[in-house]
């Protein structure tokens, strides 16, 4: 017994010295790398100062790299819309989507894809700017007279959303589902490139609770829709073009827009042609 006692004790002192070693260890190494630290400061403070440097240069070179693309962005937009806008038409307006804004909107979204591979500040200047141009026709459509002026101008604006439209594709479901007049405008230029079948729907009450300017564009976009879906969803569209062409004739705030009713029917048309309807 008195053995067995011995041995007990023995095991109860081994585990108290092996856990004051334990945590003799743990604080060793705190003070050795102070120790360390403390003799050598003058080396350490040395080496923190370079890498300090580096890192400031760094960033400082990633920061000039963004601004280098987000500028060059900004010029490429400026250049096409400035092109599109001039020869966007001066009076009246088109019955179909000018060829050379689906050109242009071709270009922007190639050259902006290849800027977006070194940078994501890309679409976020995109975004930007097609928010300007929400902005821009808010103010032309409150600030002016309505009459071919105020056309003209507004056509401008809508060519140079179609321009960088493509290049904007991220952002159709927040413009979409904004407050604002003029980013809904923008989504409606974005589908008249980009036909998105789940917008059709979408695209047809618009007849009903924006403006003439606006309902005829998203015409514009459900005529595209057309000879994109046609073959495959002819019942949709034609439910949804038939019931925005009622909406449009049974407008209460002015006369009936003829140009969104001439869209709305060569729609149907070219439906029916698609279809083989007679």
């Amino acid at each position: 017994m008195i053995m067995e006692s011995s041995i007990a004790q023995t095991g109860e002192v081994g585990a108290w010295l092996q856990g004051i070693a334990a945590i003799l260890a743990a604080i060793a190494w705190p003070i050795a790398i102070s120790t360390i630290l403390l003799c050598n400061r003058k080396s350490v403070s040395s080496i923190l100062q370079v890498l300090l440097t580096k890192l400031s240069k760094a960033k400082r070179i990633g920061i000039a790299k963004i601004l280098e693309i987000e500028e060059e962005v900004t010029r490429e937009i400026e250049t096409e819309t400035a092109k599109t806008a001039e020869s966007a038409p001066k009076t009246g307006l088109t019955t179909d989507v000018p060829e050379q804004e689906k050109a242009a909107a071709v270009r922007v979204q190639t050259k902006l894809s290849a800027l977006s591979k070194n940078s994501s500040a890309t679409i976020l200047v995109v975004r930007a700017q097609m928010i300007a141009f929400a902005r821009e026709y808010e103010v032309v459509r409150a600030g002016v007279a309505p009459g071919p002026s105020r056309t003209a101008s507004m056509n401008e604006i809508v060519a140079k959303m179609r321009t960088i439209s493509l290049a904007s594709l991220p952002f159709l479901k927040s413009f979409s589902q904004s407050d604002s007049a003029g980013q809904r405008l923008a989504a409606i230029a974005i589908l008249q490139m980009r036909p998105q079948s789940r917008y059709i729907g979408w695209l047809a009450h618009r007849m009903k609770i924006e403006t003439p300017f606006v309902f005829f564009n998203a015409a514009l976009a459900l005529l595209e829709a057309v000879r994109k879906y046609g073959d495959r969803l002819p019942s949709v569209l034609r439910q949804e073009i038939t019931h925005a062409k009622r909406q449009v004739e049974s407008f209460t705030g002015g006369e009936p827009d003829k140009n969104t009713i001439d869209v709305l029917e060569q729609s149907l048309r070219e439906l029916d042609a698609i279809t083989g309807r007679r």
